[in-house]
C-alpha cells in the first residue's frame, strides 16, 4: 500500500502580543526608529513582540503625539 503524505501549505504563524505597548517595547520601537528610520520591517524584527501591522499602526499614533 502506497502512503501519500500531504504537506501543510500554511506557514507557521507567530503569535504576537496585543493591547498596550509596554515600556520596553516602546523603548525598542524608538531605538529602532533611530537606527532604521521608517523601515518598518526592520523595526518589527527589532521589537520582536509585535507584528508589522502593529508597528506601522503604532508609528502613526507615535508621530501624531510627537
Amino acid at each position: 500500500m502506497d502512503q501519500q503524505f500531504t504537506s501543510n501549505k500554511k506557514a507557521k504563524r507567530e503569535v504576537f502580543k496585543t493591547g498596550r505597548w509596554s515600556n520596553d517595547e516602546e523603548s525598542l520601537f524608538e531605538e529602532g526608529l533611530n537606527f532604521f528610520g521608517k523601515e518598518w520591517r526592520k523595526i518589527q524584527r527589532y521589537v520582536k513582540t509585535r507584528s508589522l501591522l502593529q508597528v506601522r499602526s503604532h508609528a502613526q499614533k507615535y508621530f501624531l503625539m510627537v
